[in-house]
C-alpha cells in the first residue's frame, strides 16, 4: 500500500470542471468574504496570486454560511456521490435572493477577466470545513478516539464508499490532526506541515496493493468530510446514550 500526496496546490483542468468564477487579475483588498462571517477573517489576501486555493476556499465556506440548510444537505450525504453532486448544483440557486447573497461573496471581485476553475470536492470540502469548525472544535476531535471497535460499525460511522472508508479510518487515528489541517490557510506552509503529519496514518488505512494519489486539494476535502460526519456521528450516539 502506497501513499501520494503531491505538492502541487491544485489540478485544474478543460475537463471535469463543476464551474468558474470571474475575478479580476489584482482585485481590491478587502473583500466581503474576509470581513463577511465569524471564521473567514484573515483567510484570504486577495493580492496573493500563487494559489487560487485560499480565494476558492474562503468563497465557498462564505456560499455555506449564506445558504446553510442546502450546503449542509451536501455535507452530510454520501462522499462525491450522483446525490451529492445533484444537491451541491442547487446551493444558492433557488432564488434571487440567494444567488446575490452567494456572488456577494465575491463583490469586491468584480469585473476582469480571469477564470478560477475548480472541480466538485472544493465546495465539498469547503462547507465540510465550515460547519467542522463552527460546530466542533480540536477537543472533540480528540475524543474521537475514546470511541470503542462498536461505535465505528455504527450507521451514522460506517463509511459509505472507499473513499469514505479511507477518511473516517484516518478521522479514528488522527482526529485531532486532521482538525489542524483545516485550521491552516490552503496552500500555506502551515497546511504542507499539518498534512505531512496525517500522511503517516494514510497507508495503515488501505487495503493491501492498493495504491492512491492526491494533490493537497482532494486530501484536504475528503479529510474535513470524514471528519464532519465522524463527529457528528459521534454527537448523535452520545444523545442516543444520554
Amino acid at each position: 500500500m502506497r501513499v501520494h500526496v503531491k505538492a502541487i496546490g491544485m489540478l485544474v483542468s478543460a475537463v471535469g470542471l463543476a464551474a468558474s468564477v470571474p475575478i479580476a487579475a489584482n482585485p481590491p483588498t478587502g473583500t466581503r468574504v474576509d470581513r463577511g462571517v465569524e471564521g473567514l477573517s484573515g483567510r484570504h489576501n486577495t493580492l496573493r496570486d500563487e494559489s487560487p486555493r485560499p480565494g476558492i476556499n474562503a468563497y465557498f465556506r462564505c456560499v455555506a454560511s449564506l445558504d446553510r440548510a442546502r450546503a449542509g444537505k451536501v455535507v452530510l450525504l454520501e462522499y462525491m456521490s450522483p446525490e451529492q453532486r445533484e444537491m451541491l448544483g442547487k446551493v444558492g440557486q433557488r432564488s434571487a435572493f440567494a444567488v446575490e447573497r452567494r456572488d456577494d461573496c465575491f463583490s469586491d471581485f468584480g469585473g476582469g477577466g480571469v477564470q478560477i476553475g475548480f472541480d466538485n470536492v472544493s465546495p465539498i470540502g469547503a462547507f465540510a470545513e465550515f460547519f467542522t469548525l463552527q460546530e466542533f472544535d480540536a477537543e472533540d476531535a480528540a475524543r474521537l478516539a475514546l470511541l470503542k471497535r462498536e461505535d465505528w460499525q455504527t450507521p451514522a460511522l460506517t463509511p459509505r464508499n472507499g473513499s469514505e472508508m479511507i477518511g473516517l479510518c484516518t478521522a479514528q487515528a488522527a482526529g485531532t490532526d486532521v482538525f489542524q489541517i483545516l485550521e491552516t490557510v490552503p496552500a500555506s506552509d502551515e497546511e504542507s506541515a499539518a498534512i505531512q503529519k496525517v500522511v503517516p496514518f494514510l497507508g495503515p488505512c488501505l487495503t493491501d496493493g492498493i495504491e492512491v494519489s492526491f494533490d493537497a486539494t482532494s486530501l484536504r476535502a475528503l479529510l474535513a468530510h470524514s471528519l464532519y460526519k465522524a463527529l457528528t456521528g459521534m454527537e448523535a450516539l452520545e444523545k442516543a446514550n444520554s
